[in-house]
């Protein structure tokens, strides 16, 4: 049993003197990629400046049976390099090479591990030309093995993208169909009352950005037709928002103009209990609770949903609204209704007094009956 706790143990150990030994012998420092951000066009010229410090593998700056290398997709690419030993130049000047890999043998790399090893490069080159918009590799930095088999965390890359021109014409092509559909769509909206100032904004800016496309490098063209992209789909978002609103305040209004009606059936003409009353009122309810549908999907930003209900306690709304309209003209004002409720009572007792006036008259007449008997 000791003795294959043991095994266990020697193998762990081997194990993590494998790991240590595959994995990568440098520290990158620092990397300048310039222009520094942004999709690149074919043909624009790129640089780039690295500076990394080797780590040790133990009793050597780097393993001796290792390689070190750099590449570029970049076309034309003109390297210098140097390498630094304890902060001072191993070479005369800088060393130049016009090749797409540049490779440190394991020989050229391993020092004693008391000393510090830095490796400065620098790149320029021409960004190639691409059949479809693709990421390059613009400077990438592998650590292999003697095998030639990449080393664990071996790696270090820089990718951009390249545009294709003919993507860019692809785009704005795409982009002037859908700023024509989103005219269209603003258009329709105005002729139905909806408000389309901040729509039109939206435009205006689509607009500007696809014009300033036309004359701009490729990648600034694309960064153009990207924001003319995202104006676009922030105005018919927009749109969808005002179409909604527009929606709900269009059934806000028959709703409050039916309540005032339904206000006055019941407390001026005391139709409480009317059928046609109820009925108007029943339509009212199911009219109010679909608008409230409506205002709480176009909190949660669903517009779509917002004005389906929004129509629909519309259509419900003007049904109880046409039906109280008719209703009121049916009953007329009525006398009572231009007196008040006061009013009334009072004009009832001044009926009744003077109909007993005239029933005391008739009775006299035709009894001969007076005051005094």
């Amino acid at each position: 049993m000791k003795n294959a706790i043991k095994l266990i143990i020697c193998l762990i150990i081997g194990l993590c003197f494998i790991q240590a030994a595959a994995a990568s012998n440098y520290e990158v420092n620092t990397i300048k990629v310039t222009p520094s951000s942004g999709d690149l066009s074919p043909g624009q010229t790129v640089s780039v400046e690295c500076y990394i410090t080797l780590a040790s593998s133990g009793e050597w700056t780097f393993p001796d049976d290792h390689e070190l290398e750099a590449y570029t997709e970049l076309n034309d690419p003109k390297w210098e390099y140097m390498m630094l030993k304890n902060d001072l130049n191993l070479y005369d000047n800088w060393k130049t090479s016009g090749k797409r890999y540049l490779t440190f043998t394991g020989w050229d790399l391993a020092y004693p591990d008391s000393d510090t090893i830095k490796i400065k490069y620098r790149l320029e080159g021409k960004v190639p030309t691409v059949t479809a918009s693709t990421d390059k590799i613009i400077f990438r930095l592998d650590q292999k093995d003697s095998n030639g088999n990449l080393v664990s965390n071996g790696e270090f890359i820089r990718e951009r993208k390249v545009l294709n021109p003919q993507d860019i014409e692809t785009t704005r092509k795409q982009l002037k169909s859908d700023l024509a559909k989103f005219r269209t769509s603003i258009d329709e909206k105005t002729a139905t009352g909806v408000n389309t100032a901040r729509a039109e904004e939206k435009y205006g800016e689509a607009e500007d950005f696809l014009d300033e496309s036309e004359s701009s490098s490729y990648a600034t063209a694309n960064e153009k037709l990207t924001k003319a992209s995202e104006a676009i789909e922030a105005g018919n978002v927009i749109l969808e928002q005002e179409w909604a609103d527009t929606g709900i305040t269009d059934a806000q209004l028959s709703l409050d103009e039916t309540e005032k009606l339904l206000v006055y059936f019941k407390d001026n003409r005391s139709m409480n209990s009317d059928a046609r009353v109820l009925n108007i009122e029943t339509k009212y309810n199911i009219a109010s609770q679909e608008l409230g549908y409506a205002k709480n999907f176009r909190e949660k930003n669903d517009n779509s949903n917002a004005r389906y209900h929004a129509e629909q306690a519309r259509i419900k709304g003007e049904e109880a609204l046409s039906e109280a309209k008719k209703l009121r003209s049916d009953i007329g004002d009525g006398l009572v209704s231009n007196l008040g409720n006061i009013g009334g009572y009072l004009l009832i007792f001044g009926v009744v007094i003077v109909f007993l006036i005239i029933a005391i008259v008739f009775y006299r007449r035709y009894t001969g009956w007076d005051e005094l008997g």
